[in-house]
């Protein structure tokens, strides 16, 4: 073409007196558009490593919350008036002196009852916290030759055979994509599975040129 901008025309210089910092950044750096958002899934790439992280999408709601709070505010009052109470018909009927209602040594429900309580809340805040915040992550490694989901070895990478792209329907009758992983004895690991099409192609594409293996298309599955 005998028309050519002027900044196209500067890049071709560059390039020929080898002006490296002329290059795209991709260019320099094969994995420089790492991380990549796929759907809801993130993809992270380096050179011997291949991660697949889909953080947790449920939660809990502010109603949630406000009736937590409500059932352990109501739990609380109980209890103190329990031992409100029981103190009261201690020292009326003078079996326990008034400075030892309260006592641990003597009021052993009352100990028992506010280790309980402080353990709820401590205990159930923390344990919502990680339940809801953690992600589920699968990790091809080709420095171990294992893929992990979560930390935890699921098989040998050169056992891998191909990733499957399988092709169903939910109950509403509405087309399913589901991406596999099958290994050489038969297992087959679900890695994610979603309505659209192009997710599940280019999760398919990214994991297939990382392993250098073929990819599998099924079709409907019965």
């Amino acid at each position: 073409m005998a028309y050519r901008t002027e900044e196209f025309a500067r890049d071709e210089e560059d390039r020929e007196h080898g002006n490296e910092f002329a290059l795209p950044l991709t260019r320099l750096n094969p994995y420089g558009d790492y991380p990549k958002q796929v759907g809801p899934l993130t993809v992270e790439r380096s050179l011997e490593t291949l991660s697949i992280r889909r953080e947790n999408a449920g939660g809990l709601g502010v109603e949630v919350y406000i009736f937590f709070a409500i059932a352990m505010l109501a739990i609380t009052l109980i209890g103190f008036l329990g031992m409100m109470q029981g103190g009261q018909s201690a020292q009326a009927t003078g079996t326990v002196e008034a400075a030892r209602t309260f006592a641990p040594t003597n009021n052993h429900f009352a100990l028992f009852w506010i280790i309980g309580i402080v353990c709820l809340l401590v205990g159930v805040p923390l344990y919502i916290k990680k339940a809801y915040g953690a992600a589920l992550v699968f990790m091809f490694d080709k420095k171990t030759d294992y893929l992990y989901e979560n930390k935890t070895t699921v098989a040998p990478l050169h056992r891998v055979e191909c990733v499957a792209i399988r092709e169903t329907r939910d109950p509403d009758e509405r087309f399913l994509y589901l991406l596999e992983v099958l290994h050489t004895d038969g297992h087959e690991l679900l890695l994610y599975n979603g309505y659209e099409e192009r997710h599940v192609l280019t999760l398919a594409s990214e994991i297939a040129g990382f392993l250098n293996c073929r990819t599998k298309y099924t079709g409907i599955k019965a």
